[in-house]
C-alpha cells in the first residue's frame, strides 16, 4: 500500500483550511517544517514527518 505525504513546510495563507482539507479527505501524513509543526503538534492522529537529520 501506498502512503500519501501532504508537503506542509511551508505556511501559507490557506494553511488552516488546506489541513482541514486533508483531514475531511482522511490524509493523515504531514511533512512539516519547524513553523508548521507548531500548528499541528497537538493533533494526535496525525503522523509527522520532517526532513531534519
Amino acid at each position: 500500500m501506498k502512503k500519501i505525504i501532504l508537503n506542509f513546510e511551508k505556511k501559507t495563507d490557506n494553511f488552516k483550511d488546506l489541513v482541514q482539507e486533508a483531514f475531511n479527505m482522511n490524509f493523515l501524513n504531514f511533512l512539516l517544517s519547524e513553523e508548521t509543526y507548531s500548528e499541528l503538534e497537538k493533533i494526535e492522529r496525525i503522523n509527522t514527518f520532517t526532513k531534519k537529520y
